[in-house]
Parts: C-alpha cells; sequence; structure tokens
C-alpha cells in the first residue's frame, strides 16, 4: 500500500496516474469479458444507462424547465439521443469500444491501443470508420431535422 501511495504522491504522479487509468481499463475490460462469457444470464440487449437509474437519482439530469425550449426542441432532443444510442449500438465492437474510449472516456490513441491491445494505426483506422459510421448513420436525420425546422420557421 505505502508503494502505490508513494507512486502517486512522486515526481511522475501524473504520468503514473494516467498509466494506472489505462491499466484499470485493461483490467475492467477483461473482466467484463470474462464475466460475461462465463454468464448463463448475459443480457440479451443493451440498456442504456439512464434506464438503469433509479428515478429520482441525485445523479439523474435535472429536468429544468425554460421558456426558451419548445416541446418539440425537447422531442427532437430525445429523439437525437436515440437515434445516436442506436447508430453507436449498431457499431461492430471493436469500433465500438474504440470511439467509446477515444471520444467518450477521452484516452489519447497510445492509451486505447494499449487497454485494446492493438497498434496505435490500427485505433486510428478504427476509430476514424467509427466516427464516419456515426455520420452516416445520423447524416439523414439531421439532414431531415434541419428541413423541418426550416419549414417551421422559414
Amino acid at each position: 500500500m505505502e508503494q502505490f501511495l508513494a507512486v502517486l504522491k512522486g515526481p511522475n504522479a501524473e504520468k503514473d496516474a494516467k498509466a494506472l487509468a489505462v491499466w484499470l481499463y485493461k483490467v475492467a475490460k477483461t473482466q467484463c469479458l470474462m464475466s460475461r462469457r462465463k454468464s448463463k444470464f448475459a443480457p440479451a440487449q443493451m440498456l442504456a444507462l439512464d434506464a438503469l437509474m433509479p428515478k429520482g437519482s441525485r445523479t439523474s439530469a435535472p429536468q429544468i424547465k425554460s421558456w426558451e425550449i419548445t416541446p418539440e426542441e425537447i422531442t427532437l432532443k430525445k429523439e437525437l439521443r436515440s437515434k445516436l444510442e442506436d447508430a453507436i449500438l449498431a457499431l461492430p465492437k471493436p469500433y465500438r469500444l474504440v470511439w467509446i474510449l477515444r471520444d467518450m472516456e477521452q484516452l489519447d490513441t497510445r492509451e486505447v491501443a494499449e487497454v485494446m491491445g492493438i497498434s496505435e494505426n490500427t485505433t486510428k483506422m478504427r476509430l476514424h470508420r467509427a466516427r464516419a459510421f456515426l455520420r452516416n448513420a445520423l447524416a439523414g436525420y439531421v439532414q431531415e431535422s434541419r428541413r423541418s425546422k426550416a419549414e417551421h420557421h422559414g
């Protein structure tokens, strides 16, 4: 325990903390994969984090009423979020994992490559393909949404 604290307080603490974070992601990824392989109770479908949160939880997003946001805008935001979640879940697993680690967890390319056990070039390629897939999956919805908005305000 003392060595662990010494590493976190030492001159390379920031670098060591980042390495520790990468190591923890690797351990978590491995543990999740192992438990999923072993479990006969693995879920049939992925659930959104919001669905798992208790109602009225302090960690859930506050519902702030504003006169500036119309019911239509709220509906469109919910719809966009749903489309984005569907697009993310439709990504092939290797691309989805790279996208989540890089764009959501904000690990750098080297760290994502280390966690995934792949090269940095493979990481960059998968991230590029994942972003292109998501952009294409949402392009039609965004264009339709803009057209609808222009018709209402034009």
